[in-house]
């Protein structure tokens, strides 16, 4: 049999990524907020646990130390984040967000909060769980 993109798990996976990082792109903009979808993620893990070191925090939004860096310095210059050396070792710097991160972060889980649910009609509650635990499955055999 031929391989086909339409068959292909990575095709679809990347086509539904792309649609998704689009409509949040969309959104953002729509409500008036220039922020990426990749800055988006870093407010998110930094509003699950503030004060990661660059380091960890790139690790749990998977960009690569260059990346995470550049996302950071962006998101410093727009005031949501603000950089500290670590009181045990000066020569880490550990990632808070601002007042202002705090609260675009808030408003900003209401947007994508409502692009899951329109993503997610039609698909059940174990549906969901079911496909999040295939994909990190899939992910976590390719690590």
């Amino acid at each position: 049999m031929k391989f086909s993109l339409d068959q292909s798990l990575g095709f679809i996976t990347n086509r539904t990524a792309n649609r998704l990082r689009a409509e949040l792109v969309n959104r953002f903009k729509q409500k008036g907020y220039d922020i990426t979808p990749d800055q988006w993620s870093v407010l998110n893990r930094l509003s699950e646990e503030d004060g990661l070191s660059q380091n960890t925090l790139g690790k749990r939004v998977a960009k690569d130390k260059t990346n995470i860096a550049r996302i950071v310095t962006l998101m410093e210059k727009k005031g949501l984040v603000r950089r500290e050396a670590d009181e045990t070792d000066r020569r880490q710097l550990n990632i808070y967000l601002t007042e202002e991160g705090e609260n675009i972060s808030e408003q900003l889980q209401n947007i994508t909060e409502s692009i899951l649910e329109d993503a997610q009609r039609g698909l059940s509650a174990d549906d969901v769980a079911h496909t999040i635990g295939v994909l990190n499955q899939i992910y976590e055999n390719l690590s």
